[in-house]
């Protein structure tokens, strides 16, 4: 008997991760270059860590917070969507995720259904396309034009559109291509998908880190988009807390009680701890975030002249 016989066809269609098991193999290698995980070299800063433990002794962290997340954490994201992302929204509209990444997943459970499309322009994520896979929808993938920089192929966006397509799904600044996705294209991918009534669900992880001039664009903060976009982040990079797992999605009110419906069953709530110290992470100096940009754009130019220098293997 096939040892996997008991396991579900959505499952069983998602490969072995790559991503982990180039973790498994650097670790058998001495003096790796480690690039496959983006994790950030540094710890989360004192005042996080501080927070966090002041809030264990206050007993504030041994029940549940409510499903959607800390209202004063909320609100103050609300407020940090206004200044950063020119996203203006109130705290009903705010879902404190288990980082990104179950945010992602909830909302695509709350949007997809099976055998609905979803474009995603490729390369991409890979964890997208599973949490599609696992929705048992089907991706759509569209490539990006290598040769202008791994840009958007809005033409192609447009081409790939049918009866069943549901939503489109990218990750700007790009894992793993690295490319900031324009506002000129963010705004003609925002005309498609007013144009053809499709959600827009973006990850913003990496919303900080943008070099070279390049500017990050959130595609929420335009107005008509407001009932058309499910916006993910996290405080995983930005603050250096990827064992925090806390990150938060905005929405409109609308959505929000759905996504939260798909948001309890895989979580019930963000670790209140982890939410404590996200919301020392926004309160508190952001010197931190400038800090890690450095270092990694710094790490950034050091492996790139490496690169131009040509790979000798042994």
């Amino acid at each position: 008997m096939n040892s996997f016989s008991r396991a579900s066809e959505r499952v069983l269609k998602i490969p072995k991760s790559a991503i982990h098991e180039m973790t498994r193999l650097s670790k058998e290698i001495e003096d790796v270059a480690f690039l496959s995980w983006a994790k950030p070299t540094s710890g989360a800063p004192e005042h996080i860590r501080k927070a966090a433990i002041e809030a264990l002794n206050e007993k504030l962290v041994d029940g549940y917070s409510e499903s959607m997340g800390l209202l004063k954490l909320r609100e103050t994201i609300v407020e940090k969507l206004s200044r950063d992302n020119h996203i203006y929204a109130n705290p009903s509209q705010i879902i404190v995720t288990t980082g990104a990444i179950e945010g992602l997943s909830a909302a695509i459970m709350a949007i997809v259904d099976p055998g609905d499309e979803v474009i995603l322009p490729s390369p991409t994520y890979s964890t997208h396309v599973n949490q599609v896979v696992l929705a048992s929808a089907k991706p759509v993938f569209v490539p990006l034009i290598e040769e202008e920089g791994f840009i958007l192929d809005i033409e192609g966006i447009k081409k790939a559109i049918t009866a069943k397509t549901k939503a489109i799904i990218y990750c700007s600044p790009s894992n793993p291509s690295g490319t900031v996705f324009t506002e000129n294209h963010l705004r003609q991918l925002a005309e498609i998908a007013l144009d053809h009534n499709l959600m827009v669900i973006t990850d913003e992880a990496y919303e900080y880190f943008t070099f070279d001039g390049q500017t990050h664009f959130s595609i929420a903060s335009i107005p008509e988009m407001r009932k058309n976009a499910v916006s993910t982040f996290t405080f995983t990079k930005t603050y250096a807390m990827t064992g925090w797992r806390v990150g938060y999605l905005h929405a409109h009110e609308e959505l929000i009680p759905q996504i939260n419906k798909a948001h309890i069953p895989f979580t019930i709530c963000a670790p209140v701890i982890s939410q404590y110290a996200a919301l020392a992470a926004l309160q508190g100096s952001q010197d931190c975030i400038t800090e890690f940009r450095n270092k990694y754009k710094s790490a950034r130019d050091l492996m790139c002249a490496r690169l131009d220098r040509g790979l000798h293997i042994h």
